[in-house]
């Protein structure tokens, strides 16, 4: 019953919140409101067009197209700056930037109430994490949250707490927020590590490690950080992104190369990871499993760009089990017909082949073999592929409208491709799944 009565106390305070930005006319733009500061007491006012504004004790500035600093009644300065200033009437588009505790919130009253309801005990948090991820669909809000250094520092401690309950709605409200391109500055921050998690001292690794740990639930009970993945997949948008995804970490790099490989389970975005104009994934897969091979013409002038004409010191990555996660990843990417066409066109096929013939390895040999298998299917009302492929390919009992999951054992042969026996459809086990690791 006591259980009962808290839930009911917590969704009324969420709700008194919420409710008047379910009402709110987006049409209304409140004014600005500034706050006078006398000892520990304040007084507000409501300033007016062309009211002569200052910005700290130390200057005042004149209403210019970017700045309006007010000067209270009483001679007193307010310590605040009001962006986007409409030429009839007061009001802000943009959260206030001030350097006091307290907050002149305008039309963000009640999200600001939600961001504080974030450190409630767990039924309030969970209500008010839950809102704001529904809420920050909406431009304006995402910015105002995305834009609160001091938030983000707060989901960032809760998501790293181990004992933290909501951890994957926080990890969720992360990704939402990550769509702000500004977000990017993850990628840079310092923020220290609790002891539990033995990471260092940059967020994005902290991420990372909090992304692989979840996986076998090692670090908090009630978490997996799936929702991770999509904040890791907005990151890599941006060039800095990329970089630090497919530069070597200190720790093991098979966990970068896997969280690109879990990414590319959602088909939905495959069209972004394989446009040029946005994520652009594939160079970033294919040049770490390239060496200094030289392949005919005709072959390179057709590969993307960034694979052209490589150095002669060229080297593959020297972890095989990360060329073999790259191979996978690629064969993820041709659970559509767009990514299987595109691989097709831009010889994806001659990489691989060098890939098998060049590196001893079984696994990565019974990945390449299988991603061969997809890429040299004919497609239906269409001419045959490549030859070469099928001359090099496997063969295979088993008809080969879908592709066959990964196994984990391989009957690869050194320089060929393995042949493959007949098997049992009554053989095959889950153990043969794509899984995400």
């Amino acid at each position: 019953m006591i259980i009962q009565l808290i839930s009911l106390l917590a969704i009324c305070k969420v709700l008194q919140i919420v409710t008047p930005i379910l009402t709110r006319d987006k049409n209304d733009h409140p004014r600005c409101s500034v706050q006078e500061f006398n000892g520990v007491s304040s007084t507000k006012h409501d300033p007016t067009v062309g009211t002569l504004v200052c910005s700290s004790a130390a200057s005042c500035i004149n209403i210019s197209a970017h700045n309006i600093n007010i000067t209270t009644p009483s001679g007193k300065t307010a310590k605040w700056t009001c962006t986007n200033v409409d030429k009839s009437f007061l009001w802000i588009s943009y959260p206030w930037k001030h350097s006091s505790a307290d907050d002149c919130r305008g039309e963000f009253d009640s999200i600001f109430d939600l961001k504080l309801l974030v450190r409630d005990y767990k039924q309030i948090a969970k209500d008010a994490i839950t809102i704001l991820i529904n809420l920050s669909t909406d431009k304006e809000v995402l910015e105002y949250l995305a834009s609160d250094k001091e938030f983000i520092n707060t989901l960032l401690g809760k998501l790293t707490n181990p004992k933290e309950p909501n951890a994957n709605l926080i990890a969720m409200l992360l990704a939402n927020l990550a769509k702000w391109d500004d977000l990017k500055k993850l990628i840079t921050l310092e923020r220290s590590a609790p002891k539990e998690l033995t990471s260092n001292n940059r967020a994005i690794d902290q991420l990372m490690d909090l992304f692989v740990k979840g996986a076998d639930g090692t670090y908090n009970k009630d978490a997996d950080y799936d929702y991770l993945s999509y904040l890791f997949a907005d990151l890599a948008k941006h060039e800095e992104g990329r970089k630090y995804f497919l530069t070597k970490q200190e720790y093991d790099g098979v966990g970068v190369a896997s969280t690109i490989k879990n990414v590319a389970f959602e088909i939905n975005s495959h069209p972004s990871f394989l446009d040029e104009d946005e994520i652009n994934i594939l160079p970033y897969l294919l040049l770490p499993i390239m060496g200094n091979e030289e392949f005919d013409e005709e072959e390179t002038m057709a590969m993307l760009p960034d694979l052209q004409l490589l150095p002669p010191d060229k080297e593959r990555d020297s972890d095989p089990t990360i060329m073999q996660t790259h191979v996978e990843t690629l064969m993820l990417l041709t659970t559509t017909r767009e990514g299987r066409d595109i691989m097709r066109e831009i010889k994806v096929y001659p990489i691989i082949r060098e890939l098998h013939l060049k590196v001893d390895h079984d696994e990565m040999r019974e990945a390449c073999e299988r991603l061969v298998q997809v890429l040299m299917r004919d497609e239906e009302g269409e001419e045959k592929v490549d030859a070469g492929m099928k001359t090099l390919a496997r063969r295979s009992d088993k008809p080969s409208s879908s592709p066959k999951p990964f196994s984990s054992q391989s009957n690869g042969v050194a320089g060929s491709w393995a042949s493959q026996d007949a098997e049992d459809p009554a053989s095959d086990s889950d153990d043969d799944k794509i899984v995400e690791v």
